[in-house]
């Protein structure tokens, strides 16, 4: 993304990218990205700031002159979008869920026997972010 006469662009954004967003906001990923996708400047610039490695006042000027340039809200969450999309720790972490996926084998207690019965893990990933 073109801002002034640089480009710009979010690098890999890794479990610690994302651990210093939660520790720096007190939100979660998933809120932050969610508060995002409905147009919160806020949450945009923070998570910019964090996949650039800028502090939030530079991310700001450096928002706000992409925004003067001709630059829109969608071309920015774009940007972040495909970020997270091409990040090696979420394609890990989306993998890793996709093998546990599988459904797994649980007893249930029914009237005094035992059932068996297929069920879902009970870890899974909100891909709302993607």
């Amino acid at each position: 993304m073109r801002i002034g006469e640089n480009d710009y662009r979010i690098p890999d954004i890794s479990f610690g990218v994302v651990i210093n967003l939660e520790k720096t906001t007190g939100q979660t990923f998933n809120e932050l990205v969610n508060q995002m996708q409905r147009g919160s400047m806020t949450a945009t610039a923070i998570i910019f700031s964090c996949g650039v490695d800028y502090d939030l006042d530079k991310a700001t000027d450096l928002i706000s002159q992409f925004f003067i340039d001709g630059g829109s809200m969608e071309e920015l969450s774009k940007e972040i979008n495909d970020a997270l999309e091409n990040s090696s720790f979420f394609k890990a972490l989306l993998q890793n869920n996709k093998k546990k996926r599988k459904f797994r084998r649980s007893k249930i207690q029914l009237n005094g026997g035992v059932h068996i019965k297929d069920v879902a893990p009970s870890m899974s990933i909100n891909r709302n972010f993607l």
